[in-house]
C-alpha cells in the first residue's frame, strides 16, 4: 500500500502530461490548419481579379481561417483566438517568410464576436483594425518576382487537464503562421 501511495501521484502525473501534451498538439495542427487554408484562400484571390472584387479578398481569408477554428473537429475556443494577421512576406528577414513585426506590410484582424463583416450570410468574429496596411487590391501577381502572402494566428491554450490546478493554470501562447506566393490570374 505505501508502494502504491508513493507511485500513484508520479503515474498520474505522467498520464496527465501525455494527454495535456495531445490536447496541445491537437490545438496546435488546428492553427496549422487554419492559417494553411486562410493563405491558400489570399494566394488563389490573389488581387480578386481587379476592383472592386479585390475589397473583399481579407474578409474571404479571414472567413477561411474562422470556418476552420470553428468546425466540428476543431477544439480550439475561438474566444482564444487574439488576432490573425494578413501580410506580405516577401519583404520578411529570413527565408522563412515569417512576419517582422514593424516593417511588413500587414492587415490586422482582432477577435471581436460578430463585429467583423459578413462573408457568405455570416458574421465574421473578427474586425480589422484600422486601415489595411497592405491593400489587396495593390497585391502583385504576375511577373518574374509575384509578391507572398503571409496568414499567421496567434492563440493563448489553457491547460485541459486537472494539471492546471498544480501548474497555476497553465496557458501557452500559440502563434502559427503559413506563406504562399500569390498565384498569376488571367485578367
Amino acid at each position: 500500500m505505501l508502494e502504491m501511495a508513493l507511485i500513484l501521484p508520479v503515474l498520474l502525473l505522467i498520464v496527465l502530461g501525455t494527454l495535456e501534451f495531445g490536447f496541445v498538439m491537437d490545438h496546435k495542427l488546428t492553427l496549422e490548419y487554419a492559417s494553411r487554408e486562410a493563405a491558400r484562400v489570399g494566394s488563389a484571390l490573389a488581387d480578386g481579379g481587379g476592383s472592386p472584387g479585390c475589397l473583399t479578398v481579407d474578409n474571404e481569408i479571414i472567413a477561411a481561417a474562422q470556418r476552420i477554428l470553428e468546425s466540428s473537429d476543431s477544439n480550439i475556443e475561438i474566444a482564444a483566438v487574439s488576432q490573425i494577421r494578413i501580410y506580405r512576406a516577401d519583404l520578411g528577414p529570413g527565408p522563412d517568410g515569417r512576419e517582422d513585426v514593424g516593417s511588413d506590410p500587414v492587415n490586422v484582424w482582432l477577435y471581436q464576436p460578430g463585429a467583423g463583416p459578413t462573408v457568405d450570410g455570416v458574421p465574421l468574429d473578427f474586425a480589422p483594425t484600422g486601415a489595411p496596411g497592405w491593400n489587396a487590391c495593390g497585391r502583385i501577381n504576375t511577373g518574374v518576382n509575384p509578391e507572398s502572402i503571409g496568414v499567421s494566428v496567434t492563440y493563448t491554450y489553457v491547460s485541459r487537464t486537472p494539471l492546471q490546478a498544480i501548474m497555476n493554470l497553465l496557458q501557452i501562447g500559440m502563434y502559427d503562421f503559413t506563406v504562399f506566393e500569390l498565384n498569376p490570374t488571367n485578367n
